[in-house]
């Protein structure tokens, strides 16, 4: 793992329509990387307030001893074949470091 305990958060839009989808092929996409990736830790968020249109959903993943760029290429490229279909527009990937 990299130093600096990296976690990544991953947001992006989806239908109110589509959630339902979305949030059980993710619940089966975390677990898979869980059971391949040891002590990664998956959670999936919604945001409180937003557009009727569309709904802002960001997952995370960490991990004790951070989550490190091989972690993270896996991780992106099994949401992007597991979710792309349901998904608006683009995924953002964001990595946050603890600095404290």
């Amino acid at each position: 793992m990299s130093s600096g305990a990296a976690q990544v958060f991953v947001y992006y839009r989806v239908r109110p329509a589509d959630a339902a989808a979305l949030i059980a092929a993710a619940k089966t996409l975390h677990a898979a990387l869980q059971a391949a990736l040891p002590g990664l830790v998956c959670s999936l968020q919604r945001r409180a307030e937003g557009d009727t249109d569309l709904l802002t959903l960001m997952e995370t993943y960490g991990h004790a001893d951070g989550v490190d760029d091989a972690w993270r290429l896996r991780i992106e490229r099994s949401a992007r074949a597991a979710l792309a279909r349901w998904i608006v527009g683009e995924r953002h990937a964001e990595v946050f470091v603890p600095c404290a």
